[in-house]
């Protein structure tokens, strides 16, 4: 999802965040405070653009109810430049793709912030897009993250650094039925395979996959995807229902 720069927005952790019917946003702070913001004047861009380069999705019309997924940091890249943006991300999606909740794994300068290092935060992305602060991760620390159907159309995102058992959360009102549930990679600014990808490794497993769906266990029938144009053949792999991998 390509979301307007003026409407991408960090948020402290905790905040609930409701789309309203006409498109505007209110916003719920953890100390009391609301704030609320319109519709976002630019339209969105296509919502898998280019960046989605590789991921497994299962797809159940009947609607998700909870996520979740454990995958490592891994290596930094050798060599990397400071426009690229890694993503490895688990989330779920509506039928019409319209929006997404991630917990998301980065490394680059992204509107969330970061640099040249690993760090996990969670996501709603939309016609606007909010992020919670960044938890930073260090090679090999394993993220865990789950997206939670909770009462009156509210789901949680929650993204931890296992290792260190820091945590940060979002919430959001007023979502429809989730019916795609996804792991990704998402590249920005890659023109070179071999240094600009993590060193040294060639998958990046999304392992301990867990799907309810209307508030019972669903075993995920994995589908491989893949976009063009793709210079480095990224695709992925099925181990089985509860770990798929990025290669």
């Amino acid at each position: 999802h390509r979301v307007h720069k003026n409407c991408v927005h960090g948020v402290p952790d905790g905040t609930k965040i409701r789309r309203e019917h006409d498109g505007s946003f209110s916003l719920f702070y953890r100390d009391g405070r609301l704030s609320t913001m319109p519709r976002c004047e630019h339209e969105p861009m296509a919502m898998h653009g280019r960046a989605w380069k590789a991921w497994t999705q299962y797809h159940n019309l009947d609607g998700f109810t909870f996520m979740s997924a454990t995958w490592p940091t891994p290596p930094a890249p050798s060599k990397p430049t400071s426009s690229e943006i890694l993503y490895y991300w688990p989330g779920t999606e509506p039928d019409d793709n319209s929006f997404v909740l991630q917990p998301v794994l980065q490394y680059g300068s992204t509107p969330a912030g970061g640099g040249m290092y690993w760090a996990v935060a969670s996501w709603y992305v939309g016609d606007r897009a909010f992020y919670s602060n960044l938890v930073n991760a260090t090679t090999g620390d394993m993220m865990f993250g789950t997206m939670t159907a909770q009462s009156n159309s509210s789901w949680a995102i929650m993204s931890e650094n296992s290792a260190t058992k820091q945590s940060v959360s979002l919430e959001v009102d007023n979502i429809v039925t989730q019916t795609y549930a996804y792991c990704v990679l998402e590249a920005y600014n890659l023109f070179n395979c071999a240094n600009e990808y993590p060193a040294g490794t060639t998958s990046e497993p999304f392992t301990n996959l867990v799907t309810d769906v209307n508030g019972v266990s669903s075993t995920p029938q994995w589908e491989s995807m893949t976009k063009d144009p793709r210079i480095c053949n990224e695709h992925t792999t099925i181990t089985n229902p509860t770990e798929v991998a990025i290669v």
